[in-house]
């Protein structure tokens, strides 16, 4: 299953970064034409977004097993807790745990400088984010995934999500200082 979801996984990759990458081109091509304005940084980052939504959609959304209907878990932390009580916090388990927080750095990343760039305020990416877990979480159940629909999850994507935009924010804070210390010396 690992050898055909990650040969999969790559395919996708691969198509979903050529037809963005088409359809930014010609979004571009359009907008000179048109003598539009148009923002270089935000058409870049947003067809980096796309792509790894897209990949995040096919990996959370890829059945793991088809005659497994998953489990629901709305209390929090109970069975993540009682996990690693059970197996250590060095397993694969508890491990799980930060993957579901890095998982969703990218997303407050690339989301908060996509709606930065656009002219938006970059902290509504927290929210879409959490709307974004929540619906992920909630098509694994329904699809019949194989995976569970657990409000841990909810919880670490959207802290994932708000490390991200931190990050995003920080870096733009630096670059800002960059060029004002640039043109302070000039």
């Amino acid at each position: 299953m690992d050898e055909i979801f990650n040969e999969m996984a790559i395919k996708m990759f691969l198509i979903s970064l050529v037809i963005v990458l088409i359809v930014k081109g010609i979004i571009i091509a359009i907008k000179k034409i048109k003598k539009k304005k148009y923002s270089l940084k935000y058409e870049f980052v947003s067809a980096v977004l796309i792509v790894y939504v897209i990949v995040i959609l096919v990996y959370v959304l890829i059945p793991t097993d088809l005659f497994s209907y998953g489990n629901i878990n709305l209390i929090p932390f109970r069975d993540s807790f009682n996990t690693i009580k059970r197996v250590g916090i060095w397993s694969v388990q508890s491990r799980q745990l930060l993957y579901n927080v890095l998982l969703f750095v990218p997303f407050g990343f690339l989301g908060a400088l996509a709606l930065k760039f656009k002219g938006r305020k970059s902290k509504w990416i927290i929210p879409i984010g959490l709307l974004f877990t929540i619906t992920i979480e909630t098509s694994q159940y329904f699809l019949r995934t194989g995976r569970a629909c657990d409000i841990d999850d909810v919880i670490l994507n959207t802290l994932g999500t708000i490390i991200g935009y931190y990050i995003a924010l920080a870096l733009v804070e630096i670059y800002r200082l960059i060029i004002e210390i640039r043109n302070f010396n000039k």
